[in-house]
């Protein structure tokens, strides 16, 4: 799934940014010579253009409308794009991406402290939100040290040591890539230096790759 096709010999109508401040949707895949790259976020309004043997798979977080996208000239909106001159092929993915942005904007800064003061037999929190594959994909800030707690049961911590070399797109972790998961229905707490989340895993959730906007933790 994570092609790295970073050609920039096709025309770029508004720059696509690893991180965009208000990010909609999220690039998945690409093949050919496009001008954005795997894990490149997307902001309202940018404009793409593709030439006719490439192809984009895009991730809209409001929506969970998944798009592959074959030539011609995109439009990026707030659920889905618009394309001119090309073939688009939409579909409904499990997603619970506005809560999981929203989320990610109010992150505590005390993340490793709050992990660790978690005392076993409290009242469960609620989850922030629900991811919908049970091997997530992690953004950091850096490498470093990822800690992962189940809440609902006794099942032990995970403490990871990330590297930058374990890094997509130099933020990235996704457990597909290293063999990981979580259990489908358990409540986890997850934590850097930086903040922590408290995530549910859907019920029905599998492990191995999926689309990427129902399985993205931001921290």
């Amino acid at each position: 799934m994570f092609r790295y096709c970073c050609g920039l010999l096709g025309l770029v109508l508004g720059a696509a940014p690893a991180f965009a401040a208000n990010p909609v949707a999220l690039v998945e895949d690409v093949e050919g010579k496009v001008p954005v790259q795997v894990m490149d976020y997307l902001a309202e309004g940018q404009r793409i253009e593709l030439p006719p043997d490439a192809r984009v798979v895009i991730g809209y977080f409001g929506s969970c409308e998944r798009e592959t996208i074959e030539g011609g000239k995109v439009l990026i909106g707030t659920t889905q794009s618009r394309v001119e001159g090309g073939k688009v092929a939409r579909e409904k993915v499990e997603c619970d991406g506005g809560r999981m942005l929203l989320t990610s904007s109010q992150a505590s800064a005390s993340g490793v402290m709050a992990f660790r003061g978690f005392a076993p037999g409290q009242r469960l929190p609620k989850p922030q939100f629900t991811i919908y594959g049970a091997s997530p994909v992690f953004e950091l800030s850096k490498p470093g040290m990822l800690y992962i707690q189940r809440l609902d049961t006794s099942a032990g911590e995970m403490e990871l040591n990330v590297g930058a070399n374990d890094l997509i797109a130099g933020r990235f972790f996704d457990f597909a890539e290293a063999g990981r998961r979580l259990e489908p229905g358990g409540l986890y707490r997850i934590a850097t230096e930086d903040g922590n989340v408290v995530v549910k895993v859907d019920d029905a959730a599998k492990p191995g790759k999926s689309a990427l906007v129902g399985r993205l933790v931001r921290l």
